[in-house]
């Protein structure tokens, strides 16, 4: 497999400090896990819970190797069966165990970054200061992450970009985590470091100065038929949506206009919705028309922006 999967793999592992419970939020990950201890017993000390397997006896089975569960199903309040499996699991570790969660149901406030998750520490108080309460470095996870980023950028990731996808979804969830945080520095190094694919001359203006200074504007996706997690041409329009509610809308036009030229349509359609953030209605309508003229196959995607800006939404 592609040295960078290898290298996020390891991440996902290792990541974790002792006898945590772990929450894998992708399939990548979930399968990672659960092949690394088929095949090499990785990490026995760790109790790991798949939230889509919650359902599934035979998983809370496996969890009895941990000292806090007896592989009996826990309930907790939720929605659903699964929302209440995953609340009883989380019931019994909180305050007792750190928690690793890869994507967390909604807002942690006293959770850490660390590496691919976010850790909730068993110690109350313990908060993002660079150390979970097992006494664990982030900047051992910063660096392991970093390795994966050039190992994308200097080896292959195999075919169909499904390896580069898979690192570039995990790497922006950091890049995420980073900005929440108020890293800004490392937020621009590390969504550089994620569009490898672009050269260095364009990379260059993904950087933050402040804060974000108000909700991003929405990012259109490409639909999930077309792609696996997270493609090159999806990253750019997120990232130029970030860069465009920091205030850097050079930046944040020069990569759409950029990818837009590379060959992706979209960026003409994200483009449109910077403008309509930023109070530019008619350079919206013309970024929409552009749009429609390059790919009119595509003008059902541009459904949302047409009627944002038609008269009766403003």
């Amino acid at each position: 497999s592609p040295l960078a999967l290898d290298a996020l793999g390891v991440e996902l592992l290792e990541a974790p400090s002792p006898r945590s419970l772990v929450l894998p939020g992708t399939d990548f990950s979930a399968a990672t896990w659960m092949q690394a201890r088929a095949v090499a017993g990785a990490r026995p000390d760790a109790a790991l819970f798949i939230p889509g397997l919650a359902t599934n006896s035979w998983h809370w089975r496996s969890l009895a190797s941990h000292p806090l569960y007896d592989g009996r199903p826990r309930w907790g309040p939720g929605a659903d069966a699964s929302e209440r499996l995953t609340a009883g699991a989380l019931e019994v570790a909180r305050g007792r165990v750190d928690i690793y969660y890869e994507r967390p149901p909604r807002p942690l406030p006293d959770a850490r970054v660390a590496g691919v998750y976010l850790a909730l520490p068993s110690v109350v108080g313990a908060r993002d200061t660079g150390r979970a309460s097992a006494g664990r470095d982030d900047s051992l996870d910063a660096r392991r992450l970093d390795f994966v980023l050039q190992a994308a950028q200097r080896r292959p990731l195999g075919d169909h970009d499904e390896a580069g996808a898979t690192v570039r979804d995990a790497a922006y969830a950091y890049a995420l985590r980073l900005l929440r945080r108020g890293d800004l520095a490392r937020v621009g190094q590390t969504l550089r470091a994620l569009l490898w694919e672009l050269p260095p001359g364009e990379r260059e203006g993904i950087r933050f100065e402040r804060p974000l200074l108000r909700a991003p504007a929405p990012y259109v996706l490409t639909p999930r038929r077309e792609a696996l997690p997270l493609t090159f041409d999806e990253t750019v329009r997120r990232v130029a949506t970030l860069l465009d509610a920091a205030g850097a809308t050079a930046a944040a036009r020069a990569l759409l206009r950029y990818t837009a030229a590379r060959g992706d349509p979209r960026a003409l359609l994200q483009l449109g919705w910077l403008e309509l953030a930023d109070g530019a209605p008619d350079e919206a309508r013309r970024a929409l028309d552009a749009f429609e003229r390059v790919a009119p196959a595509l003008r059902g995607e541009a459904a949302s922006l047409a009627a944002a800006l038609s008269p009766s939404a403003r």
